[in-house]
């Protein structure tokens, strides 16, 4: 077996790890945004209904509601930038992988499977075929094809097809919920952010738990590649 190979399969499994941790971080986030989020609809509601007590305590319970969420809002950017850089390292050591693997004749070239993310209409599908190439790749290095029939495509290819349909929906949700908090000014208008923002969360975690799922589909391709690889390229023994 080649040291490339080994150096590139190594690689991708230790990124791959690295994944899964700052996604369930992601999770793991996501109940406490939530009940920051339901807190500060209350206050909203509160301030909007006059049900204050005092100016002072609606005055001191929207500052708690602005620090906890701004606290929060800072440490889940720090969280997804951070996932979302070893997510596209992942990507593309993984098609490096599937290249070192025999797939000589891939259409997209690991960076751009990674920079399709970036180009505005073409990543609500570019990514999507470059993920499926590098998968279709890793399950047959040197025969794959990816213009087969639906019907002869690998069945477990409907879990990529699911994970992009809530990654889309995901990403629609948080573009919006951004927009209208920034634009929101009134109390009026804040109410229906938060809703929004409260709806981006919970589809984070849908869209995490769907993440790591397709993580450990390839991961499962991969190994079972390498170990075809390792029985193939090792030289063989005999016993007199």
């Amino acid at each position: 077996m080649t040291d490339e190979l080994i150096g590139r399969y190594n690689s991708v499994q230790s990124i791959r790890r690295l994944v899964v941790i700052l996604l369930w971080i992601t999770i793991a986030l996501a109940p406490v945004a939530v009940l920051i989020g339901i807190a500060e609809r209350n206050v909203l509601i509160g301030i909007r209904d006059l049900s204050f007590p005092s100016n002072e305590e609606m005055m001191a319970a929207a500052e708690a509601s602005d620090r906890n969420v701004m606290i929060m809002g800072i440490i889940q950017v720090v969280v997804f930038l951070a996932s979302m850089i070893v997510w596209f390292m992942w990507i593309f050591r993984s098609n490096k992988l599937a290249r070192a693997l025999g797939a000589s004749a891939m259409t997209y070239s690991p960076g751009w499977s990674v920079g399709w993310f970036f180009i505005p209409i073409a990543n609500l599908f570019k990514p999507y075929f470059a993920m499926k190439e590098i998968y279709l790749a890793t399950i047959s290095p040197r025969s794959f094809d990816t213009e087969q029939e639906v019907e002869d495509q690998p069945e477990s290819l409907n879990i990529l097809k699911l994970w992009w349909l809530v990654y889309l929906v995901d990403g629609i949700l948080g573009k919006a919920a951004a927009r209208m908090s920034f634009r929101a000014e009134t109390v009026e208008q804040l109410i229906p952010s938060n809703g929004f923002t409260l709806a981006s969360d919970i589809m984070t975690v849908i869209a995490s738990l769907a993440t790591i799922w397709v993580v450990r589909e390839f991961t499962e391709r991969q190994q079972a590649a390498f170990a075809a690889a390792e029985a193939t390229l090792e030289p063989q023994t005999s016993s007199v």
